[in-house]
């Protein structure tokens, strides 16, 4: 992902505040783990439940990468002024439970990317930044774009952001 930062801002800061934010959103929508006395075996009876993530670490660490930014760039007016941008690749974590059919183990990578991917590109304003509502903001965050992923360790899935909000066409799916 590419994100636009305060030009004061510690950009090993951010990227360890965005990991934490991330495994937190990933988490809410994909495990559920804020409902009080959640209750795993009957939720999934009752309400379909097919991905099966039993947990999510932030781990391994992101990397700040030396790659150029490509989305914000001082000819697109979404820059915001006075900002530095850095590509970072991100890394997660999900714990499956055992024995799950790897549709399921692509099936709950690929929901991943794609929460992500609409956190960042389509809601307006993006929870990451710095002044959004709620409790994934950034501190030093001022844009943030998903660019591409993958869900899978070889690379054979890619999920990127190839329609103009980045949730149109070659999305690796519907979503």
């Amino acid at each position: 992902y590419e994100v636009a930062l305060d030009s004061d801002a510690d950009v090993r800061e951010v990227k360890n505040g965005m990991e934490e934010r991330m495994a937190r959103l990933v988490g809410r929508d994909l495990i559920d783990c804020e409902v009080p006395d959640r209750r795993l075996e009957v939720d999934s009876l009752r309400h379909g439940r097919h991905l099966l993530v039993d947990g999510i670490d932030s781990a391994p660490s992101d990397i700040v990468t030396q790659k150029t930014c490509t989305y914000y760039t001082s000819d697109n007016p979404a820059t915001p002024p006075n900002s530095d941008c850095y590509v970072i690749q991100g890394l997660m974590t999900l714990y499956l439970r055992e024995y799950t059919a790897l549709s399921s183990t692509s099936e709950s990578s690929s929901k991943a990317l794609k929460t992500l991917l609409r956190a960042m590109n389509k809601a307006d304003p993006s929870p990451f930044l710095e002044y959004s509502e709620g409790r994934f903001g950034v501190a030093g965050v001022r844009g943030v774009r998903y660019v591409r992923g993958t869900p899978d360790d070889g690379g054979l899935v890619l999920i990127d952001n190839s329609g103009n909000d980045g949730v149109e066409g070659g999305v690796g799916g519907a979503i």
